[in-house]
């Protein structure tokens, strides 16, 4: 035997050692990469991400079989990439654009193809763009150079659309840059000085001296070519705008204006207007407001107009007039503004306090006798009934304790949300559990059915802030807590639950920062009960022998505290803005007059008369046919009085 293994180790000696070396190959390479994974881990463990993600990575390239290596370096990486993401955002929130730079890339680092990184890099990119352009924005408002300042806001908007600071400006640029009516066409010619004084004088002829003096040609609608209407006018010191726009008021007139020296006039009737007027489509997108609200605002304010609203990009579509638009568009302005809102500190204490105190012995309560077969019989007879004894008759004595005990429970339950709000809207909180209740019930035929229904038992709480100039905040606080206080089984199987609530609503005014405390939420509940033998029990000292009692309190308080924290305040705007003329109630216009004007028409004269500085004026004075019973005047280029053919001729120059 012996030389038979002898013979084969012989012969076998090589191919045992070339196994040997190849289970010791196989058995390093199955090691191989544990020390780095081992070591990843740790360095993981210690918050050192980038040598423990090397080691993880090292483990996986030495051994990339290994499917442990693989899930774990690809979790970890993972999870630091996310990290890295949400520290790069919170950065960015901030305004820490360096910050939040670095941590993209160091994110890069880790994922080059990551769109997400990619994404937020430019955008770091973006808003340091902005804040460049902001400053430079600034400084132009600063020096008056609207072009440049619109120019900036307009590639400020292109990057970020609800640039506050950005839209302000551009809009303030928009009104700058814009002229203030349509008469601005004429330019120089409205605001030459003249002074005017007619009495029952014809439209025309009056139309005529302010053309020789204005220069400007005027063009009357074919149903003003009538040689009875007339009308009366006295203006001093004034100005062709001014005159102009008396005439047209006074006697129901309106003009369309056809180049930079020729004026159309026509009776503003609808009819007419809908032929002459120009209309404008105007688009206005809302960064804050909502379209419907301004939409409802303008069909309110300006009778007939119907904004058309687009609910999907929240814009408003207006045509009308230029001199609406412009009404319009200081309307919008002023609505379109960024909600104040409002960061809620809330802390929520449920301190929760419980006693429990037993003492005394807990004798038996009863005593239960069976009577029993007798020897040899499986079961009770009538016979071993008359037979009763003490041996055939089972005794059950119920326990006897002794409670010697205390228990003491102090719970405290600690919730903290923090609920950022916008002004006027209201948020809600819930701590607790849904609790399921089951309701059944029967159809005509006899089945039944249930439903499940889900409750929510814990703390309740709404809140809503208004939010005032400066920095009071009113907020409208309602708090309900309720809890399970039993439960009951219906026949049918069902639980039934009884709840307790407790609640509490109010309206608190703080300053930003101010914190409140609400408490006083108390639940106070004691119980007493003793267990004693009748009359044993009742001796004056050794009766605590003869029975045990139980003392029970349980004392609940919910107490909140509350500390709002203004994020956006409201725009405050200035009286200037927050009034402007809109025009009469026939139709929208932008004016401004001031010069001394009177002004009438027939047959119903009106006068309107205002003060004006001191002008130098050309004072026209046209002349007037003799014996048509108007006023008769000279035209002189300096300026002379006027005189009355009926008056005589001692009052001439």
């Amino acid at each position: 035997m012996s030389k038979f293994l002898g013979v084969a180790l012989g012969r076998h000696g090589r191919t045992g050692l070339l196994l040997g070396a190849l289970l010791g190959v196989l058995s390093l390479s199955g090691c191989a990469g544990y020390w780095q994974f081992n070591e990843g881990k740790r360095l993981l463990q210690d918050n050192k991400i980038s040598e423990g993600l090397s080691q993880l990575q090292e483990a996986v390239e030495k051994n990339p079989s290994n499917t442990e290596f693989k899930l774990v370096y690809r979790t970890a990486k993972e999870r630091a990439m996310q990290a890295l993401l949400r520290q790069g955002e919170r950065m960015h929130k901030a305004g820490r654009l360096d910050a939040a730079e670095q941590a993209y890339k160091q994110a890069q680092a880790m994922d080059a193809a990551n769109g997400v990184v990619k994404q937020g890099l430019d955008q770091v990119a973006i808003q340091k763009g902005l804040a460049l352009k902001l400053q430079n924005l600034r400084l132009a408002k600063q020096s008056g150079d609207w072009s440049q300042v619109l120019a900036l806001t307009k590639s400020m908007l292109s990057q970020q659309p609800d640039h506050t600071e950005a839209l302000s400006a551009h809009q303030e640029a928009s009104l700058k840059l814009a002229p203030t009516a349509q008469e601005d066409v004429l330019g120089a010619a409205f605001r030459k000085p003249t002074s005017l004084e007619f009495r029952e004088a014809p439209l025309r002829q009056i139309f005529d001296a302010l053309s020789r003096s204005s220069g400007l040609n005027f063009i009357f609608d074919k149903e003003l070519n009538k040689p009875d209407l007339k009308a009366s006018i006295t203006l001093r010191d004034g100005t062709v705008e001014t005159a102009l726009t008396l005439l047209l008021t006074a006697n129901q007139l309106d003009m369309q204006v056809s180049n930079a020296n020729t004026v159309l006039i026509f009776p503003a009737t609808v009819a007419k207007l809908k032929d002459y007027q120009e209309l404008t489509v105007r688009m206005f997108p809302m960064a804050y407001a909502d379209a419907k609200f301004v939409a409802a605002a303008i069909k309110t304010l300006f009778k007939g107009r119907e904004p058309v609203v687009d609910d999907k990009l929240n814009l408003l579509v207006v045509r009308d007039t230029p001199a609406a638009i412009k009404v319009i568009e200081k309307l919008v302005r002023l609505y379109d503004v960024p909600e104040a809102e409002v960061m809620l500190e809330l802390e929520i204490l449920e301190v929760s306090r419980s006693k429990l105190l037993q003492l005394g012995v807990g004798w038996p309560e009863s005593l239960s006798l069976t009577p029993l077969a007798g020897e040899g019989a499986t079961s009770l007879t009538l016979r071993g009934l008359r037979n009763l004894n003490s041996d055939t008759t089972g005794a059950q004595l119920g326990n006897l304790t002794l409670n010697l005990g205390e228990q003491n429970d102090n719970v405290n339950v600690l919730a903290n949300p923090r609920i950022r709000v916008v002004n006027k809207e209201k948020a809600k909180v819930m701590i607790g559990d849904r609790v399921p209740v089951v309701t059944v019930t029967t159809s005509p035929t006899g089945g039944f059915a249930e439903n499940v229904t889900y409750v929510d038992v814990g703390l309740k709480l709404d809140v809503e802030p208004v939010i005032y100039r400066g920095s009071d905040i009113s907020i409208k606080v309602s708090m309900e807590v309720s809890t399970i206080s039993g439960s009951q089984t219906t026949k049918l199987g069902t639980v039934a639950y009884s709840f307790g609530t407790r609640n509490a609503t109010t309206t608190l005014r703080l300053k930003d920062g101010e914190t409140q405390v609400l408490a006083g939420l108390i639940s106070d509940e004691d119980r007493d009960s003793v267990k004693k033998i009748p009359g044993a029990g009742e001796l004056p000292v050794f009766g605590k022998l003869f029975g045990a009692s139980r003392d029970q309190s349980k004392k609940t308080e919910i107490i909140l505290s509350i500390t709002p924290r203004l994020v956006r305040h409201s725009i405050l705007r200035d009286n200037v803005e927050l009034e402007f003329p809109s025009g009469p109630e026939s139709r929208l216009r932008q004016e401004g007059s001031s010069s001394s004007v009177s002004s009438a028409s027939t047959p119903a004269p009106a006068s309107a008369s205002t003060s004006a500085p001191p002008a130098a004026p050309r004072r026209l004075v046209p002349a007037a046919p003799v014996g048509v019973g108007t006023s008769s005047r000279t035209l002189s280029p300096i300026g002379e009085k006027a005189t009355d053919a009926n008056e005589g001729k001692d009052d001439a120059p």
